[in-house]
């Protein structure tokens, strides 16, 4: 009697014990919080099915191509003027203010894709962690450029008789569209033509084709291609194999850091000691 007095007495303690408002629920463990995917694993997008990551190169390119033809015809409608000498001048002139502006929409563009898939800006390699080291290795980069571009120089030199030729000419072209600014200004251009450019080619079309073929030789390989393409219209067969290994080495280092910071940087300055270059070695001819 005395144990189930105890017992019952126990059972009523415990029902009139406080119930508290509300039970925690069990939640299912996120990829993350297992440990399968790493912060800096998002560029490899390990959320993105191959046919999403082809759909989204398709589209960037599609409103890229859009936005370029409106522009080009708009400005082009906007210099009706028959002479074809005033109308180049007049594009040299507007050739900065369009830079930010251009930008600005491969910004845009990019964002709205990363807003509409949920992905973060890690999926282009844009990221704060190892910021410091990336920006040395940015520098780095720079100068491993700079030495195949120079190793390149110095073979073609004996096995192309016209590579340097090709090399002034192709300046000529350079400074006849872009208008000489203060060096200061060379700065913030290089910088934006940069960004631009490694945002799109290594940031977001790499990776992309990365998810694509399941592989980042082939992916390194064509994004270099389409890099190439655009340089076709105003730069000489020469200038063409320089391009094509400054994205060698800019996408190898973006792989190998999962970063595109090394790259930005390391393209920034490329393009900024190229332009000073020109400046100071052309004088009063760069006009």
């Amino acid at each position: 009697m005395g144990d189930q007095y105890e017992s019952a007495s126990a059972d009523d303690r415990f029902a009139e014990a406080p119930v508290p408002d509300g039970i925690p629920l069990a939640r299912p463990l996120s990829a993350e919080a297992l440990g399968l995917i790493r912060p800096l694993d998002e560029i490899l997008l390990p959320r993105s099915s191959r046919l999403a990551a082809l759909a989204d190169v398709g589209l960037v390119l599609a409103l890229l191509i859009i936005v370029e033809t409106i522009a080009v015809s708009a400005l082009d409608a906007y210099l009706a003027v028959p002479d074809d000498a005033t109308k180049s001048d007049i594009k040299r002139v507007m050739i900065l203010p369009f830079l930010p502006i251009r930008t600005g929409g491969i910004f845009a563009i990019i964002a709205f894709v990363l807003f509409m898939r949920r992905q973060p800006t890690r999926s282009i390699g844009i990221h704060r962690d190892g910021l410091a080291l990336n920006l040395l290795l940015g520098v780095a980069a720079m100068t491993a450029a700079y030495a195949f571009y120079f190793a390149v120089i110095g073979i073609a030199f004996l096995a192309w008789p016209g590579f340097i030729e090709q090399l002034r000419e192709n300046a000529s072209r350079i400074t006849g569209i872009f208008p000489r600014v203060d060096p200061r200004w060379l700065l913030f251009m290089t910088l934006l033509v940069g960004v631009y450019e490694e945002v799109f080619f290594r940031g977001f079309l790499m990776t992309r084709l990365r998810r694509v073929t399941g592989s980042w030789t082939a992916a390194v390989v064509v994004s270099t291609v389409v890099f190439v393409v655009p340089h076709l219209a105003d730069q000489v067969p020469a200038a063409l194999v320089l391009v094509t290994i400054l994205s060698l080495v800019f996408s190898i280092v973006t792989v190998w850091r999962k970063s595109l910071i090394p790259a930005i940087v390391g393209h920034w300055l490329f393009n900024l000691f190229q332009f000073l270059a020109m400046y100071f070695l052309a004088g009063d001819s760069w006009q």
